[in-house]
């Protein structure tokens, strides 16, 4: 169940995520600010609510605080027929991002409910590739719909948090009986041997460097579409912020699969240049051909980066929605400065300058994760060394 409801509900997220800068280019005339503004208002109303919505989680049940979730999103996204204005557009983006700031954290706690060791390894996959797959979905539907009426959208998405309440209401006994129940128990071997301090820290400053690259890419991206030698129509568009996805889930079939990845920072550098290279290709490229390549390698960097930071988030630790919610947290402080940070750089040096930008973010934010690395290293030696000076007999 918790598989169907991270799909339908991230359908909607992709619906949105297309629509929110068509209807504000087409509609209301937005330049690169306004759309980056259209970005980062609800992405940091998401990234201050996930904090909350984690601790409000722990407080009083994963289930409870989705259907809160659930009701504060459907009345957003059916107060489209009050939308006249850009201003009424940041509004209902805004009013949508609180009601997601108190859904995602809950479901991620009801995930960590769900297993650990290996076990969490496969379901945190296979919750990531519903995830995914409902976000991919959603931009292809998105590019078909909204030449037809700009409401459509909108409308569907509302549709689907119905039904999402529906299958929540008819799965209520199981849910709550996974609400109250003790996780599987996992050899204290393999849990001594995977779990390492300060990977929780590294994966979520990896997963905050993808996911300024992704906000930022995806808020202004249609602004550079537009001015592009050759045309690229929306539905092309829809596909190539489709392809985001389409990696990210390529990702996660691989990583659901093995555990060699796990407290392994080589996988997580690797993947994380693979997104530089895409910002490079965006920084750079005009061929409509080879954004089809930026896009992937974006998706790559973010399907790694997400599944590394929401697994240590979950895995052998206390608190899991309080930690939920900083994983979402950082997630969305990376949407949220993404566009608006990307769009101050077009302002003032053109629609090539946010990739350039990214690419930044994500050079400090890989020295940071080496200096983590390091930091514990040295820890864990030092602390070898203290325990091997106490096995040494000391003379008499």
């Amino acid at each position: 169940m918790i598989y169907i409801i991270a799909f339908l509900m991230n359908i909607t997220t992709g619906l949105v995520l297309l629509s929110n800068p068509l209807v504000a280019l087409d509609r209301f005339h937005a330049n690169a600010l306004m759309l980056g503004i259209l970005g980062s208002g609800p992405a940091i109303v998401y990234a201050l609510g996930c904090a909350g919505g984690g601790f409000w989680t722990d407080r009083i049940g994963f289930r409870k605080m989705i259907i809160l979730a659930g009701v504060i999103v459907f009345l957003s996204f059916s107060s489209i027929f009050l939308v006249d204005s850009f201003r009424h557009l940041i509004f209902l983006t805004m009013a949508a991002a609180l009601g997601a700031s108190f859904f995602w954290p809950a479901m991620i706690r009801w995930l960590g409910e769900e297993g650990q060791g290996d076990r969490l390894r496969i379901r945190v996959g296979n919750y990531n590739i519903a995830l995914i797959g409902g976000v991919m979905v959603g931009p292809l539907v998105a590019g078909l719909l909204i030449s037809t009426d700009f409401r459509l959208p909108y409308l569907i998405s509302a549709g689907l948090i119905i039904v999402i309440l529906v299958i929540l209401r008819a799965g209520k006994e199981k849910a709550s009986a996974g609400e109250g129940g003790a996780a599987p128990a996992v050899s204290l071997g393999e849990e001594e041997e995977k779990s390492v301090p300060g990977f929780i820290y590294i994966g979520w400053a990896a997963n905050f460097a993808a996911w300024f690259a992704i906000g930022g890419s995806q808020a202004l991206f249609p602004k550079l579409a537009q001015d592009l030698p050759a045309v690229i129509g929306d539905q092309f568009l829809g596909i190539l912020f489709s392809l985001i996805a389409g990696g990210e889930i390529a990702v996660f079939l691989i990583l659901r699969k093995t555990s060699r990845w796990h407290y392994n920072y080589r996988f997580l550098l690797l993947f994380q240049l693979l997104g530089i290279g895409g910002l490079v290709i965006l920084a750079l490229n005009s061929h409509p051909a080879l954004f089809i390549l930026a896009f992937l390698g974006i998706g790559f960097a973010g399907g790694m980066t997400y599944f590394s930071s929401i697994f240590y988030s979950i895995h052998k630790q206390d608190a899991k929605g309080r930690k939920s919610g900083f994983h979402e947290s950082f997630l969305g402080l990376g949407v949220a400065l993404g566009p608006i940070t990307g769009g101050l750089a077009v302002s003032e040096f053109g629609l090539r300058a946010p990739y350039i930008l990214a690419i930044a973010v994500f050079v400090v934010s890989i020295v940071f994760q080496i200096w983590i690395l390091k930091k514990w290293k040295v820890e864990e030696n030092d602390e070898t060394r203290m325990r091997n000076d106490e096995r040494i007999p000391k003379p008499e």
